[in-house]
């Protein structure tokens, strides 16, 4: 168990992260001590007034002021202080204690005379000590909920020895109660000046107890705190090359993804025409750049339109929609995507003509049905692939826009399915024309198609 309010290693990202959330449990720490305090300033004003009332007010004040000065002590940026802050919010909690238990031991001002000191234990305010006490369960730090614990018990048992020695207080031990007969232990029960060590002790080992279990339970929450830190973190890691659900799916573990799938799916294949022709005029890092340019377009795009993103192939792209988790209307949202990414290429084409660049064409295929979903590869090395004919024909489709100079070539199919899922596509559906043959290379059997010549006139409908 790690003690203290220290980060887990200082300078990365895990500890900035973990750092953020010790700030605001400090804040939402002192926010509940406020609000306590005004809650219990405001019944002090139904059970207090004059001095006594400035008394206790004065020392919600002071309350509400270490309070404050912990969360600032959280803030520090300079490393130096770091240290010498850390003792500051143990010395801080100490001083909560402390301040509480002479609220509660101090007879007020105004308090009469004749009012026995020992009657303070007699009121039943100990548990404003617990009270406080729980506020470190909200630091993300077992040490200091722990440092409350013995705090809390060791200013108790403070100011019943304090209370011993003032007036007329006394005490008895086990020893004196055991030869005494029933009246008389219970006239020095009823007694005023009587103070029982015996329950101060364990009122003490309650805070200590107390305190100790809400150092286990912080501990824990802060283990889980840092779990969660480090889940998030390798979600946005993966989330920089797979998409969100597959970056999800493989955070939360791959077993899931061990077991072959067979669902129903679209695919989609992207591909610049003559790319092999445009980096040959192109630095290796200007056809990085060129690459990165497409590919954040088309990402954006398979995103915005709820679909994977399986692959890369130098200037290919590769996406599924209802592959790695089923879908709705997944052959209407790949064919809007893919009308929103020759939409997206068009625009980009000619912006890169202005500034006097060679345009840019885009020919992507479309097909649905039937694939097998798994892991492949071994050990070392795993891949989350997406296989099956409807993976080939869409590729051979993409490959056909090509030959007919189309932007979008997808199969009757897929038109027939997004047709019936999504009425409102009917103007993009009649926009595609059939071609002749029903064959693509590589496939035997039948497979009809049409071609969208350009997506010019068509935006993506999210």
């Amino acid at each position: 168990m790690r003690f203290g309010f220290a980060m887990p290693q200082e300078g990365n990202a895990d500890a900035r992260a973990f750092s953020r959330e010790q700030k605001a449990g400090a804040l939402l720490a002192f926010r509940v001590r406020a609000l306590g305090c005004l809650v219990i300033g405001l019944t002090l004003l139904l059970r207090a007034s004059g001095e006594a009332l400035a008394f206790y007010l004065g020392m919600l004040g002071l309350l509400v002021l270490t309070g404050w000065l912990f969360y600032q002590s959280t803030r520090t940026r300079w490393s130096a202080w770091r240290r010498t802050m850390r003792w500051a919010r143990f010395t801080l909690v100490a001083a909560d204690m402390a301040i509480i238990t002479a609220a509660l031991i101090v007879p007020a001002p105004g308090t009469p005379e004749a009012w026995p000191h020992a009657m303070q234990l007699r009121l039943g305010n100990v548990g404003f000590l617990f009270l406080f006490l729980a506020f470190s369960g909200l630091t993300y730090s077992p040490g200091l909920a722990l440092w409350a614990g013995f705090a809390a018990g060791g200013a108790w048992l403070f100011g019943v020895m304090w209370i011993l020695g003032e007036g007329e207080s006394f005490t008895r031990g086990a020893g004196d109660f055991a030869a005494m007969e029933i009246d008389a232990i219970i006239a020095t029960l009823l007694d005023p000046n009587y103070v029982s060590v015996i329950a101060a002790a364990q009122e003490a080992l309650l805070l200590l107890l107390v305190g100790a279990v809400i150092a286990s339970a912080v501990w824990r929450g802060r283990r889980q705190a840092l779990r969660q830190i480090g889940a998030a973190r390798e979600r946005a890691t993966l989330a920089r090359y797979f998409s969100p659900d597959l970056a999800a799916e493989l955070t939360q573990g791959a077993a899931g993804l061990e077991e072959l799938k067979v669902r129903e799916a679209t695919i989609l294949f992207a591909d610049i025409f003559g790319f092999t022709r445009l980096a040959e005029a192109m630095t290796p890092e200007e056809t990085i750049a060129f690459l990165r340019e497409f590919h954040a377009l088309a990402t954006a795009e398979v995103f915005a339109n709820r679909g994977t993103l399986n692959k890369f192939i130098g200037d290919e792209v590769m996406a599924s929609f209802g592959a790695i988790h089923p879908m709705d209307r997944a052959p209407a949202a790949a064919l809007v995507c893919a009308a929103g990414i020759a939409r997206r290429v068009s625009d980009w084409s000619e912006a890169r003509v202005e500034r006097g660049l060679p345009p840019v064409r885009v020919g992507i295929g479309v097909h649905f049905g039937k694939v097998v979903v798994g892991n492949i590869g071994d050990s070392r090395c795993l891949e989350l692939a997406v296989l099956g004919d409807v993976v080939n024909i869409a590729s051979r489709l993409q490959e056909r826009t090509r030959e007919e100079s189309a932007a979008i070539v997808a199969s009757i199919d897929v038109l027939e399915a997004a047709g019936r899922d999504a009425p409102v596509l009917a103007p993009l559906l009649a926009a595609f024309t059939p071609l002749p043959g029903e064959s693509v290379r590589g496939k035997l059997g039948a497979v009809r198609c049409a071609a969208l010549p350009s997506a010019a006139d068509f935006f993506s409908v999210h």
